[in-house]
C-alpha cells in the first residue's frame, strides 16, 4: 500500500517484486470463497479463512524471496 501510494517508481523498494501479484491472487480468492460459502460460514470460518489468506500470502512472498522470483517486465508500446 505504500509504493501505491507514494506513486514514485525510481524509487519503490518493490519495484520488480512480486509481492502487488500474490496480494492480488490471495486476496481474489478469499473473496471467491467468502462469495461461494456466504450461505453457511459461521464467525469463526470467516476468522479461519483470513488467517489463511494472510499466512499463505506470507508465505508465497517469503517462497518468491528464497528463490528468487521476480516479475515479468512489460515494455509500453508507444505508438
Amino acid at each position: 500500500m505504500r509504493d501505491l501510494f507514494r506513486r514514485d517508481q525510481d524509487t519503490a523498494s518493490l519495484r520488480g517484486e512480486l509481492y502487488p501479484e500474490i496480494a492480488v491472487l490471495w486476496g481474489l480468492a478469499l473473496s471467491l470463497f467468502l462469495g461461494w460459502e456466504a450461505d453457511r460460514l459461521q464467525a469463526d470460518e470467516i476468522w479461519l479463512a483470513v488467517v489463511v489468506t494472510i499466512a499463505g500470502a506470507f508465505l508465497s512472498r517469503m517462497l518468491a524471496i528464497v528463490y528468487g522470483v521476480k516479475a515479468g517486465r512489460t515494455r509500453k508500446v508507444s505508438g
